[in-house]
C-alpha cells in the first residue's frame, strides 16, 4: 500500500521537477507549449502506448495524468516515477537532465521522510532502504574514475542486473539477482588477478599483500559456495526439489558482493 503523505510527496517531486522543469527551460520561449506537447506525445507513445494522435490537448493530458496517478496501486506509482529515470527517457530529455537528478534526489528524500522501503540507486527504485547498504551498492556501481575504469564495465553491469532483478515490482527474480551479485564478484576478482575461480584469487590478492583473516576468507568462500549448490538453482538447472532463494536472501547477497568488491578496490590501491 502507500499513504497519502507518500503519494502526495512523490507527485509534488513529479510537478516540480518534471512539468514544472519543461516550463521552466522554455519559460518566456514561444515553443514551451509545444515541449509540453512533445512530452505527452512521448508518454502517451512510450508510457501509455497509445496512439500519439489520440491525446488531447496539453491542458487535458496533464489532468488526466493526475487522475491516473492518484488512482495507481502502489506499484504503479513507482513504475511511473521510475519512468522518468529510465535511461530512454534521460536521453530523450536532454534538456532538462539537471532536474531529472533533482528528482532522484528529492523522491529519496519524500521516501526518506515518509519511511518507504525503498530507493533509488542508479536510476532504479530499489526495496532497500538502509542507507549503509544503498551506498555500499552505489559505491560499487557508481565508480567511474580510477580503479574502476572501462576495463571493469562489467563489474557494473552485473551489479546494475542483479539491482533490476530484485527490483521488479511485479516478477522479482531472486535467483538470478543472486547470481549477477556472485559474477559481479568473480568479474573483479578476474580483472584483478587473472584468475577464474575466487578460491585461486584470494590466494593471489594474499600474494599482492592482502592480508585476509581466516574466518573471514573462509566466509566468503562459504557464500561462493553456496551459489554453487545444486539445492539453489543459482547455477544450475533447477530440480524438483531446488530451493526458492528469498528476498531477504538477494539482498544479503548484492550488499555483502557490492561491499566486498569496495573493499578489495580500495585494499589494491
Amino acid at each position: 500500500s502507500m499513504n497519502d503523505a507518500l503519494r502526495n510527496g512523490l507527485w509534488n517531486c513529479y510537478r516540480e521537477n518534471i512539468i514544472d522543469g519543461l516550463n521552466s527551460v522554455y519559460s518566456g520561449l514561444s515553443n514551451s507549449h509545444e515541449e509540453l506537447d512533445a512530452y505527452f506525445a512521448y508518454l502517451w507513445y512510450h508510457y501509455y502506448k497509445k496512439p500519439i494522435d489520440s491525446r488531447p490537448n496539453v491542458d487535458t493530458c496533464y489532468k488526466i495524468i493526475r487522475t491516473d496517478f492518484f488512482k495507481y496501486l502502489w506499484n504503479e506509482v513507482y513504475d511511473f516515477i521510475e519512468f522518468h529515470t529510465s535511461e530512454e527517457f534521460r536521453n530523450s530529455h536532454h534538456i532538462i537532465w539537471r532536474q531529472l537528478q533533482q528528482f532522484e534526489y528529492d523522491c529519496n528524500k519524500i521516501l526518506e521522510r515518509e519511511f518507504a522501503g525503498y530507493r533509488f540507486i542508479e536510476h532504479i527504485i530499489v526495496p532497500i532502504s538502509n542507507e549503509i547498504e544503498v551506498n555500499e551498492i552505489k559505491d560499487a556501481i557508481s565508480k567511474q574514475s580510477g580503479t574502476f575504469t572501462n576495463k571493469y564495465k562489467n563489474i557494473q553491469l552485473h551489479l546494475k542486473h542483479a539491482v533490476e532483478k530484485l527490483s521488479d515490482k511485479k516478477s522479482p527474480d531472486y535467483r538470478n539477482s543472486i547470481k549477477e551479485s556472485i559474477s559481479a564478484v568473480e568479474c573483479v576478482c578476474r580483472e584483478m588477478t587473472g584468475e577464474e575461480t575466487l578460491g585461486k584469487a584470494l590466494k593471489k590478492f594474499e600474494e599482492k599483500g592482502i592480508k585476509f583473516n581466516n574466518q573471514f576468507k573462509q566466509g566468503i568462500e562459504k557464500l561462493y559456495v553456496y551459489t554453487n549448490e545444486k539445492g539453489t538453482g543459482i547455477r544450475h538447472a533447477l530440480l524438483d526439489a531446488t530451493d526458492t532463494p528469498t528476498f531477504e536472501e538477494a539482498k544479503f547477497m548484492l550488499v555483502v558482493c557490492s561491499a566486498f568488491i569496495n573493499y578489495i578496490i580500495a585494499s589494491n590501491k
